[in-house]
C-alpha cells in the first residue's frame, strides 16, 4: 500500500530488515487464555472482532512475517503519526526488555481476517503491571488503525482488555499529535464500568520547512563563535550513525553523560538504574531508517549525542546529552542546530520537540500542537477526582508559561533546589537541610597566595595520578555517601563547568579521593571574597573547592594535584594563584606551603 502524501510522518521510508525472536516465541503465558476473541463492534463497518494475543500467542505474534508485514502495512495507512507503536521500535523494545515483560497484542481484524487496529502492549512478569510496549522509553503511547477503524476500536477493545487483564486505573504517557479523542466518550466505555480522563497540553514543534527560523539558528553569532572556538581545538563535526556496532561502543559515554546531568536535575540515573537501556539503543539501530542516532564530536572525542525515532518526514526528539564539563560551549545546542540542519537537507518536514518545559524548547520552536493524556478509571469517583487535580494541573502550567523563559530558567533551578533539599532531609535528616539549601555556607576559610614565578617542589614520589576533568567520576563516591550529598556535589559542579572552571582529581582507587577546582576568572562571589582578603581577582587564577570526598586529608597527594594545576597555568604564561582552603585543613596548609602559597590576613567565613 503506498503511503498517503497528506500524512503526518509516514513518507520516504526507506525498507525494513526483518528480525525474528527464535526461541522468545515459546516462552509461557500470563495465566489466561493465549487468545481472547470478541464479538463485531458496535461502530467502525470494517472490525468484525478483536483479539487479545498474551503470553506465547503474543511472542508469536512478534515473530509471524505475515504478521509482521500486515502490521507495516497498517502503520502505513494511519493518517497519525504511530513512530511508537510501529514494529520496529516493538520489536527491539521486547528484544531487550523480553525477560521481564510479555506482549499483550490487541488487534482488531475485518471479516477477512486482516488486521485494522492494533495497539501493542506488555505486561510486566514480576508485578502484572499493564502497559503500552516501550513504557517510559516511549514518549507517545497511542495504538494504530485504519480510519474507518478509528472511532470503534478501543471502546470494545478497553472493556475486554480490562476483564482479561483488570487494573483499577491506567495512566498512559501523551497520546501522539493528531490522534482522535472523540471516542473517549463513547456510552460503551461508561457501561462497562470504565472512565476515561483527558489532559490536554500544547507541545513545542520545529517547522524544518521555515526558512526564516533555520537562517537565525544557523546565523546564531554566540553559537557559531562557540563552534569556531571547537574547531580551534581539535575540530568540529556531526555525525549520523547507522551502525549497531558502532552505536555500542559509544553507548557507555552516552550513558554516562545522560546520567550526570539526569541526576542533577531529577535526582534519577537513567542507565545506571535501568539494565536494559543501553541494550535496547542498540537493538533499535537494528532498524536503522526509522530511528536518528547523531553524534557531536570535538577531534575524535563525543561531545553530544541524540538518539530519537524518524520516518522520513517526522523526527522525534528523544534523549540526548551532553558533556558536563563541555556546558559552557552549549554542546546540546549546536548539536540540536545541527541535527536541524542535517534533518532539513534530508527533506524532513518537522522535529517534533516533544512534550516538556524545558525552556530550550520554546526557544527552537516555530509553533505549537496539542496534545492530548489519557488516564482510565475503573470507577466514576476516580474519574471525578482526576478531573479536579488536572483543573489544578492546567491552571498552575498556563501561569507557567505566560513567564517569560529567564523567569522560567529561574523557577526550574528554584524547584531543582527543592528536590535536592528533600532528599537531603530524608537522607540525612535537619542536619543536612542546611547544607543542600545554602551550599555549606558558614565554614571557616583561609586565603593563600602565590606570587608568578614562586618556585615550587615536585610532587613527592608515588604521589597518585592527578586526572582532568574528571566528572564521571563524581558519580562513584564511596558506598557510604548519601545519594544526596553525592547529588549537591555534582549539582556544584554543573554550575562551575558552565562557568568555565576545571576540575582536577587525585586518587587511585574507587572514585576520587580529592576533588579541586581551577577558575581561570573567578565568579561574582568569589571574587568580592578575593578583595576581602586583599587579592586582586583579575590578575588572579583561582584553586578552590578543595573535597577529600570523606576521605582523611592528605599533603602528598593535595601537592599533587597543586602541581598538575600551577603546570597548566605556567603554560598560558605565569599569573598570581590564589589558594582557598578550610582553616583547620594542616595537611593541606602544610602541602600548599611546600608549592609557594602563603597565607594571606586571618582565616574567614567561607
Amino acid at each position: 500500500m503506498r503511503p498517503r502524501a497528506d500524512r503526518a510522518g509516514k513518507a520516504g521510508r526507506a525498507p525494513r530488515v526483518r528480525r525474528h525472536f527464535g526461541s522468545v516465541a515459546r516462552r509461557g503465558g500470563l495465566g489466561f487464555p493465549a487468545v481472547v476473541l470478541f464479538g463485531p463492534l458496535s461502530s467502525g463497518a470494517r472490525v468484525v472482532r478483536v483479539e487479545i494475543s498474551a503470553g506465547a500467542r503474543g511472542w508469536e505474534l512478534l515473530a509471524d512475517p505475515a504478521f509482521r508485514a500486515a502490521w507495516d502495512r497498517l502503520a502505513a495507512a494511519d493518517p497519525k503519526l504511530t513512530l511508537l507503536q510501529e514494529r520496529p521500535f516493538v520489536t527491539a523494545w521486547f528484544r531487550a526488555y523480553g525477560a521481564g515483560h510479555e506482549p499483550v497484542m490487541v488487534t482488531a481484524r475485518d471479516a477477512a481476517g486482516a488486521p485494522v487496529a492494533l495497539m501493542p502492549l506488555a505486561r510486566r512478569v514480576r508485578d502484572g503491571r499493564l502497559m503500552h510496549a516501550g513504557g517510559e522509553q516511549a514518549e507517545y503511547h497511542g495504538w494504530i488503525a485504519l480510519p474507518e477503524a478509528e472511532a470503534g476500536f478501543l471502546p470494545r477493545a478497553l472493556p475486554e482488555l480490562a476483564r482479561a487483564l483488570p487494573f483499577a486505573s491506567w495512566a498512559w504517557r501523551w497520546a501522539p499529535p493528531g490522534t482522535p479523542m472523540d471516542w473517549t466518550a463513547d456510552p460503551e466505555l461508561a457501561r462497562a464500568g470504565l472512565h476515561v480522563t483527558v489532559e490536554r497540553r500544547m507541545s513545542p514543534v520545529l517547522d524544518l520547512r521555515d526558512g526564516e527560523k533555520m537562517k537565525k539558528l544557523v546565523a546564531n553569532k554566540s553559537l557559531r563563535a562557540k563552534m569556531n572556538r571547537y574547531r580551534r581545538a581539535g575540530g568540529y563535526s556531526f555525525e549520523r550513525i547507522r551502525d549497531p556496532a558502532r552505536t555500542r561502543a559509544l553507548m557507555a559515554e552516552l550513558a554516562r553523560q545522560c546520567d550526570f546531568r539526569q541526576e542533577v536535575i531529577n535526582g534519577v540515573r537513567p542507565f545506571a538504574d535501568d539494565p536494559c537501556k543501553a541494550a535496547f539503543f542498540v537493538e533499535r539501530q537494528a532498524e536503522p531508517e526509522a530511528v536518528h542516532f547523531s553524534v557531536l564530536w570535538n577531534g575524535d572525542r563525543p561531545i553530544a549525542f541524540h538518539f530519537g525515532g524518524c520516518d522520513g518526514r517526522t523526527c522525534l526528539l528523544g534523549l540526548s546529552a551532553f558533556a558536563p564539563d563541555e556546558s559552557r560551549n552549549s554542546p546540546g545546542s549546536l548539536l540540536l542546530v545541527e541535527l536541524a540542519q542535517a534533518l532539513s537537507e534530508a527533506g524532513y518536514e518537522r522535529l517534533d520537540l516533544t512534550p516538556g518545559t524545558d525552556p530550550y524548547k520554546q526557544r527552537f520552536a516555530t509553533g505549537e500542537q496539542e496534545l492530548a493524556r489519557l488516564t482510565i478509571h475503573g470507577s466514576r469517583m476516580a474519574a471525578l477526582r482526576a478531573r479536579a487535580a488536572g483543573r489544578v494541573r492546567h491552571a498552575v502550567q498556563a501561569l507557567w508559561a505566560k513567564q517569560d523563559l529567564a523567569v522560567q530558567d529561574r523557577l526550574a533551578r528554584w524547584r531543582r533546589g527543592l528536590g535536592a533539599a528533600r532528599q537531603a532531609l530524608r537522607e540525612e535528616g535537619l542536619g543536612a537541610l542546611g547544607a543542600a539549601i545554602g551550599g555549606g555556607a558558614g565554614r571557616g576559610c583561609i586565603w593563600l597566595a602565590r606570587p608568578a614565578g614562586t618556585p615550587r617542589e615536585n610532587p613527592p614520589r608515588g604521589a597518585p595520578p592527578v586526572r582532568r576533568q574528571p566528572w564521571a567520576e563524581m558519580m562513584a563516591a564511596k558506598a557510604q555517601t548519601p545519594a544526596s550529598r553525592r547529588r549537591a556535589a555534582m549539582s556544584t559542579a554543573l554550575g562551575r563547568f558552565q562557568d568555565g572552571e576545571v576540575l582536577y582529581a587525585a586518587g587511585d582507587g574507587e572514585g576520587p579521593a580529592l576533588l579541586a577546582w581551577r577558575a581561570d576568572k573567578p565568579g561574582e562571589a568569589a571574587a568580592r571574597a578575593m578583595e576581602t582578603a586583599g587579592l586582586v581577582p583579575s590578575g588572579c587564577v583561582l584553586i578552590h573547592g578543595i573535597d577529600w570526598c570523606g576521605a582523611e586529608p592528605d599533603g602528598a597527594r593535595l601537592q599533587a594535584c597543586l602541581a598538575a594545576i600551577l603546570a597548566d597555568v605556567a603554560e598560558g604564561g605565569e599569573r598570581d594563584v590564589a589558594l582557598c582552603l578550610g582553616a583547620d585543613d594542616r595537611a593541606s596548609l602544610a602541602a600548599a606551603r611546600r608549592m609557594g602559597f602563603a597565607p594571606i590576613g586571618t582565616p574567614q567565613a567561607g
